[in-house]
């Protein structure tokens, strides 16, 4: 198996910036980066409903491997055991 391997888990860029091909130079310089340390493969996690990003991600040759689920709580609310 691979021991280690980089993720990345968040890529934010201001929506007024969408579509001009930043996203994408700074997912080819992480890629890069990875490369540089020699990693043989790295991970990215994205929502489903992210369909830019997934479509991104599929034209650089990543490809789903498994589906998770986040759950999340709100911290200011008590619950009772």
């Amino acid at each position: 198996g691979i021991e280690k391997m980089p993720w990345i888990f968040d890529i934010f860029l201001d929506p007024k910036y969408h579509g001009e091909g930043i996203g994408k130079k700074m997912l080819h310089h992480a890629i890069q980066v990875c490369q540089g340390l020699k990693y043989e493969m790295m991970g990215l996690a994205v929502t489903l409903s992210n369909t830019s990003a997934l479509k991104l991600y599929e034209t650089t040759g990543f490809y789903e491997t498994d589906v998770f689920n986040e759950v999340s709580k709100e911290a200011n609310r008590s619950q009772d055991i």
